[in-house]
């Protein structure tokens, strides 16, 4: 939608709202009235209070500052997203099962792939496990990506966590938790992975 807006001249949520609605419906149909409205802040929907209690979902993404190429350049930011992610989880206290990465490249060509797992978890090492897998099995070597997206879905109280026969599980919660009241206290900066500070490090990468 962005690129089909871009070749209308609109690049922001004032050129939409000041976009002439009839054009935009003859273009995109009742979408195009959907987001003429949007833009000018009319909602007809109706309220619910509630709707934020029942979060479906925990996701981060970022533009990148260039093009990566390399499956080990992008792993380094599958890796920093999947930390988000899981953190984002264990403030919420939930766990999750569905891992989905996006890919896009500079053509706005987009590509999106999710991938089940057969127990439930709040951990960075788990998510990045899975969304790597999905980056090798849809994307192709030497392809560019501009834009990364990795998200938790299927979600479930952390109440419901499994405990694992030989402790890994509840070793790398004792350390998860460590790192957040590190995080919590003294801010996101405070620590982070040594793939950050290399040149495909993104978000706290240097400096």
């Amino acid at each position: 939608m962005e690129a089909y807006l871009a070749k209308l001249g609109i690049y922001t949520i004032g050129g939409l709202a000041r976009f002439p609605a009839e054009a935009l419906i003859r273009r995109f149909g009742v979408v195009g009235r959907i987001l003429h409205q949007c833009a000018n802040g009319v909602d007809y929907s109706p309220v619910d209070p509630h709707s934020l209690d029942r979060v479906k979902s925990v996701g981060h993404q970022i533009t990148l500052p260039r093009d990566y190429y390399s499956f080990e350049e992008i792993e380094v930011v599958l890796l920093k997203l999947s930390e988000l992610v899981a953190r984002r989880a264990r403030l919420g206290n939930y766990l999750g099962r569905t891992v989905s990465i996006s890919l896009k490249d500079a053509e706005f060509n987009w590509v999106g792939r999710s991938h089940t797992l057969p127990y439930y978890t709040d951990t960075a090492a788990d998510i990045y496990a899975a969304a790597r897998q999905l980056l090798h099995r849809c994307w192709s070597p030497g392809r560019p990506v501009r834009l990364v997206g990795v998200s938790l879905a299927g979600l479930v109280p952390s109440a419901a966590r499994q405990e694992d026969l030989f402790g890994r599980v509840e070793k790398q919660a004792r350390l998860d938790r460590a790192c957040d009241r590190l995080k919590n206290r003294y801010g996101e900066r405070v620590i982070h992975r040594a793939a950050s500070l290399t040149q495909a490090g993104v978000l706290y990468a240097r400096g």
